[in-house]
C-alpha cells in the first residue's frame, strides 16, 4: 500500500510530545501496511530529523516537489492497489486510518468546518481522476471520493484503554490547535476505566513526566526497568516496619508503571519485552508488598494472623486479575466499563494496589495500621463478590457489553 502526504505546510514539522506531527503520520501509516510514501516537500524545506529512524527504514520515502495531481499521477504509475491522502498538517487518529483500510472501495473521512481530510483511494478511484485537482488535500480528497464520514460517526471506545474518546482530525494551524492536539493524544494513550488514585492523582504527575521524558533519548523500556528496581527497593523499608519510607518508594513505582506505557504509546516504542514485564512484574512486586508489610506487621512472626492477612491479600489480588481478565477474553468488554455503576466501583474497588495503598496509608495516619490491613481483605472480597456475579448475569452483560458499543 502507498500513501501521498502533503507535508509543505510548516504545522506538518511541528513536535507533538517528542515527534513531528509528519513522522507522527508515517507510523500510522506504517501500521496500516503502507511501505511507500510520496511526501510533498517544498523546495526550501528543512532536512527530515525522525524521533525513531530504526522503524523508519522500513518505510520507502520519495521526496516530491510536484503538485498534488502531479503526485496522484506518481501513485497511478505504480500500480498499487490503494493509496491514502492526507495532509501533513492534520494530527490524525489511528482509527480513522484503519476504519478506511478495511473498508470496501474508496472511502474519506473529513472535518467540513476546518478543512481536513484523510482519504483512502483504490486504484480504480485514481484512474478515474481525468482533470487536474486543487492543489489542496481536502478539496483533492472531495474530488477523488465523493461524500465523506465524520470522525464521530466510527465507534469511540477503545477496548485495549477501557475508555472512550471520539476519534479526532485536528489542523495544526493555531497554538490552540496544537494545545488541543497533545491533550487528545494523551488522553488515548492513558488508560480508562482503573481506581481514581490512577486516574485523578497519578495522571497531572505522568503528564509532566511524559512532557520532559518524550523529547529525550529515554525509553519506555528503561522506565519499565527503574520503577521495577524502585519496587523491589520498598521491600526491606515494609518488612523493617519502616512503613512511610516503603510506601513513598510504592507510590514513585507506581507512578513510573502509568508512565511507560503513556510514553510507549505517545512515541510509538512499545515493545514485546515492555508488554511483558509490565504485565507480569505487577503479580510479583504486588505479591511481595503485601507479604512484606505483613511481616513487618507481625514482627517477622509467620504464625501471626496479620502475616497470613498479607498472604490472603495476594491470593484476592491474583483472583481478582483472573476473573477481570476472564470476563474480558468472554465479552470482549471491560469488567470495569458495562455500565456506570461498574466505572465508579472500580474508582473505588479493593483488591488492587492503588486503593490498598491509599487505606493502609490512613492507618497509618490514625495509628491503627493492622486494623486498616485487615480492613483491605475484607473491602477487597466486597470487590471480588461483585465481579464474581458479573459472570452469572451473562445476558444481560452481553446486552449491556452490545450497548456499550454503539452509545456515543
Amino acid at each position: 500500500m502507498m500513501a501521498i502526504v502533503d507535508a509543505r505546510h510548516p504545522a506538518s514539522v511541528r513536535r507533538l510530545w517528542g515527534m513531528t506531527n509528519l513522522e507522527r503520520i508515517l507510523h500510522l501509516l506504517m501500521e496500516q501496511g503502507v511501505t511507500q510514501v510520496v511526501l510533498m516537500r517544498t523546495q526550501d524545506g528543512q532536512a527530515l530529523r525522525w524521533k525513531n529512524r530504526r522503524p523508519m527504514q522500513r518505510l520507502a520515502v520519495h521526496e516530491f516537489t510536484g503538485s498534488l495531481d502531479e503526485a496522484i499521477e506518481e501513485a497511478r504509475r505504480c500500480g498499487v492497489d490503494a493509496v491514502f491522502v492526507l495532509d501533513g498538517r492534520v494530527a490524525c487518529d489511528r482509527r480513522i486510518l484503519a476504519h478506511l483500510a478495511v473498508g470496501n472501495g474508496s472511502g474519506a473521512v473529513v472535518i467540513h468546518d476546518r478543512q481536513a481530510a484523510v482519504a483512502l483511494v483504490r486504484r480504480d478511484g485514481l484512474h478515474r481522476v481525468a482533470v487536474p485537482l486543487p492543489d489542496r488535500v481536502y478539496e483533492a480528497t472531495l474530488a477523488l471520493v465523493g461524500q465523506p464520514q465524520r470522525p464521530g460517526e466510527l465507534d469511540s471506545y477503545i477496548p485495549a484503554l477501557r475508555h472512550r474518546i471520539e476519534p479526532y482530525l485536528i489542523p495544526l494551524e493555531t497554538p490552540d490547535d496544537e494545545r488541543a492536539a497533545r491533550s487528545i493524544m494523551f488522553r488515548l494513550a492513558y488508560k480508562g476505566g482503573l481506581d481514581f488514585i490512577y486516574l485523578y492523582g497519578y495522571r497531572p504527575i505522568v503528564r509532566a513526566v511524559v512532557s520532559l521524558t518524550s523529547p529525550t533519548p529515554l525509553t519506555p523500556n528503561e522506565v519499565t526497568i527503574g520503577y521495577l528496581v524502585v519496587a523491589l527497593a520498598a521491600l526491606p523499608f515494609l518488612a523493617k516496619g519502616a512503613f512511610a519510607a516503603g510506601l513513598l518508594l510504592c507510590l514513585v513505582s507506581m507512578i513510573g508503571d502509568a508512565t511507560d506505557g503513556v510514553l510507549a504509546r505517545l512515541t510509538f516504542q512499545t515493545s514485546r519485552l515492555g508488554h511483558y514485564l509490565d504485565k507480569y512484574s505487577h503479580r510479583v512486586y504486588h505479591s511481595l508488598w503485601y507479604v512484606a508489610i505483613g511481616w513487618g506487621l507481625s514482627g517477622g512472626t509467620v504464625e501471626s494472623p496479620v502475616f497470613w492477612n498479607g498472604l490472603l491479600l495476594v491470593l484476592m489480588y491474583i483472583v481478582s486479575r483472573h476473573i477481570t481478565g476472564s470476563f474480558k477474553a468472554r465479552y470482549k468488554i471491560s469488567i470495569f466499563d458495562i455500565t456506570p455503576f461498574d466505572r465508579f466501583f472500580r474508582l473505588i474497588a479493593g483488591a488492587r494496589w492503588n486503593i490498598n495503598m491509599l487505606v493502609f496509608t490512613i492507618g497509618l495516619l490514625v495509628g491503627r495500621p493492622a486494623a486498616f490491613f485487615y480492613g483491605m481483605s475484607g473491602w477487597g472480597f466486597v470487590a471480588l463478590l461483585f465481579w464474581l456475579s458479573r459472570h452469572f448475569t451473562a445476558g444481560s452483560v452481553r446486552s449491556a457489553a452490545a450497548t456499550s458499543r454503539t452509545v456515543q
